[in-house]
Formats: C-alpha cells, sequence, structure tokens
C-alpha cells in the first residue's frame, strides 16, 4: 500500500470524527474549577458561520467518498476487479449517497442519474451541547470541578424535495463501515 493510500484511509476515519456524537468521558474532556459561584453560556457555533459549517461537512464527504479513486489503483495494481469498487457504491445506499453528494459537490449537479436514487443535499440542523454530568466540590482544590462538554455539528441529509434520508453522521458512519469492510476483504492492509 501506499503512503498516500494510507493517509487516505487515515483521513476517511477522522472525516467521523468532525460530525459524530463524541462520548464524554473523563478521558477526553477538560476540568475546570471553579472558586466562586458562577454563571456560564455557550457559543454553540463555536463562533463558525454557515459556510464553514458546510465546509466542515463536505471535507468529511470528500473524506470518505474519494477512498473510491484510491481503492480502485489498489485493485488494479494487485490483481482485484475493479469493478468491486462500482460495486460496493451502487450496492449500499449510504455509500450511493455520500458519493453523490460529493460529485454534486465538486460540479454542482449531477451529469447522470444518481447512485442513490434521489438529489441529495445536506441540511445544518445546528450544533449541540454535550456536556458531562459530574460537578464534585473538592476541599483540597478549595472549588467545584466541572467535566466540561462539547460543541457537535448536526446536520441530516435530505432529497430534492426536502425528505429526510438520515442524520449526516450515521450515513457516514455506516459509509465508512462499509468500505472498511471492503477494504480488509480486498486484502488491503488496513492497521486500525
Amino acid at each position: 500500500m501506499t503512503p498516500q493510500f494510507d493517509l487516505k484511509i487515515k483521513r476517511l476515519y477522522i472525516a467521523l470524527g468532525v460530525v459524530a456524537p463524541k462520548d464524554v468521558t473523563p478521558d477526553n474532556i477538560d476540568d475546570y474549577v471553579v472558586k466562586t459561584p458562577f454563571s456560564f453560556g455557550v457559543d454553540f457555533n463555536r463562533n463558525a458561520n454557515e459556510v464553514e459549517q458546510m465546509d466542515t461537512l463536505q471535507r468529511a464527504v470528500s473524506n470518505v467518498a474519494s477512498i473510491k479513486d484510491y481503492f480502485k489503483s489498489w485493485c488494479k495494481s494487485n490483481g482485484q476487479k475493479e469493478s468491486l469498487v462500482e460495486d460496493v457504491i451502487n450496492n449500499n445506499q449510504s455509500v450511493a449517497l455520500i458519493h453523490d453528494l460529493w460529485n454534486i459537490d465538486k460540479h454542482e449537479t449531477l451529469n447522470r442519474p444518481p447512485r442513490s436514487g434521489v438529489t441529495p443535499h445536506i441540511e445544518i440542523i445546528g450544533n449541540a451541547f454535550q456536556m458531562g454530568g459530574n460537578i464534585t466540590t473538592d476541599v483540597e482544590k478549595d472549588g467545584t470541578t466541572i467535566r466540561g462538554g462539547g460543541v457537535v455539528l448536526m446536520a441530516d441529509v435530505v432529497d430534492e424535495a426536502g425528505n429526510k434520508l438520515g442524520h449526516f453522521h450515521k450515513i457516514c458512519e455506516e459509509a465508512i463501515d462499509v468500505w472498511t469492510v471492503e477494504l480488509k476483504s480486498a486484502g488491503v492492509p488496513i492497521s486500525y
């Protein structure tokens, strides 16, 4: 496997991290010690406007969909049928939706029928705040420890009539799972 293909596969998994809900556990959240009563506010947009949010989502789409070309090249170099790659796209709705979203982003419109059977679009719902539920008083620290949380970008995939096809992160997650299974079954050495 080329270093570029290995990097592409790693980016496939990073794509999910930018949109999927995070586990709020002690390992991935920050602690804050507060010595006085307090109130707080949260900017759910992380100062990102809709263009920046859409760019984040489209980068995730690109990372997932562009595995196609790398996988085709690998198949050609390793004696596998290149049609295997097209079959992955044509036989799974989530993979097809991601691929259609990628082509629409690249070309503005589809120049052939969509693989998913619909013309999908991303509809940003907004951001959700996930907060840890652990607030403790610690005499040694002379204050209250609050476990932090995080903001997750939420979006749906809709068809041309605005009908919801699914949550963006769930569609990405399924597409990544399908690609991972197919890559491994074809013999691509994936170690993560």
